[in-house]
């Protein structure tokens, strides 16, 4: 309806024209005039406004998927919660630095259960161990330890502490008794030559030392260890040098030897019906009957002072 009113009086204006200056009007004139009163703002306003709603409607949407892309994106990308399982806390035995005794050593280790992630552990930690394949299995107050047939490589020297160490380490559960070892599933005599291993062993405590106590592991001839029984003769301990005089040379040759003591050399005096008490340098004295454990480079590692 406004259209034509528009219309209508566009001819007037033209009627007006063209009688004041004849019919010599500019038809360009009249179709720029016919162009800006027909715009699209003009002849179609409510057009106008809905296409403008429906245009800020759809930013709107847009931005919404974009904000739930966004978080899902950062969920695929966040990292996964760890499980406890996967990393428990666990207590293993290793040889200490010196490798005649083991200690105690809290850790975590990877694995289903108590008993694996306790020797994935070990494992870890078990410098002297070749690469293999472990396996653990807990039935009727034993737990079966199975290696992979690399383990026969393993050098000699290590195997006692080896065995014993992961021996106390599974024993140190109240439900397990025993350990059997077995080489892929099956019973050996022994794993590189020196220990016996055929029948399930027990847990042996006598080679854990503590804080106040520490185990004398026996002369390991294998190392090229010796061990010296005699009479101490003289003692300098700042200098940590001792003269011995060997029992086996005690007749009418009475010449000492001289022996350099171990800044790390373990002493125990021996008790009858009791546990060895350890005791410092200073405390050995002339005359003592005692035994020493001499290592491969020359040096007393372990006395015991005999009663």
């Amino acid at each position: 309806m406004r259209y034509r009113i528009h219309l209508l009086l566009v001819i007037c204006l033209i009627f007006v024209i063209s009688s004041t200056v004849g019919c010599g009007f500019d038809l360009d004139a009249l179709d720029g005039l016919i162009d800006f009163e027909t715009s699209d703002d003009i002849a179609n306003p409510e057009e106008s406004e809905v296409e403008e709603e429906v245009s800020d409607e759809g930013d709107s949407v847009f931005d919404d998927e974009s904000s739930g892309d966004d978080e899902s994106s950062d969920q695929e990308d966040g990292d996964e919660p760890s499980s406890d399982e996967d990393n428990m806390d666990v207590t293993i035995y290793m040889p200490n630095d010196t490798g005649h005794w083991m200690e105690k050593l809290d850790t975590k280790g990877a694995g289903d259960n108590k008993y694996t992630a306790a020797v994935s552990a070990w494992q870890d930690h078990a410098y002297f161990l070749p690469s293999t394949d472990i396996w653990v299995n807990v039935e009727s107050e034993i737990a079966e330890v199975s290696f992979g047939s690399e383990i026969e490589s393993m050098e000699l020297e290590y195997e006692g502490l080896a065995v014993q160490t992961l021996v106390n380490t599974l024993t140190q559960f109240e439900e397990i008794d025993l350990v059997q070892i077995l080489v892929e599933g099956e019973e050996v005599y022994s794993l590189a030559g020196s220990s016996y291993v055929e029948q399930p062993l027990q847990r042996d405590e006598s080679l854990i030392a503590t804080e106040d106590y520490t185990p004398i592991a026996p002369a390991d001839p294998r190392r090229d260890e010796r061990f010296i029984e005699g009479t101490v003769e003289s003692i300098d301990p700042d200098k940590r040098l001792m003269y011995l005089v060997p029992t086996e040379t005690m007749g009418e040759d009475k010449s000492s030897i001289s022996l350099d003591i171990d800044h790390e050399v373990v002493i125990h005096r021996q008790v009858i019906d009791g546990d060895d008490l350890q005791i410092s340098i200073s405390d050995i004295s002339d005359g003592d009957e005692i035994g020493s454990i001499i290592s491969p480079d020359g040096y007393v590692r372990a006395i015991i002072i005999l009663e």
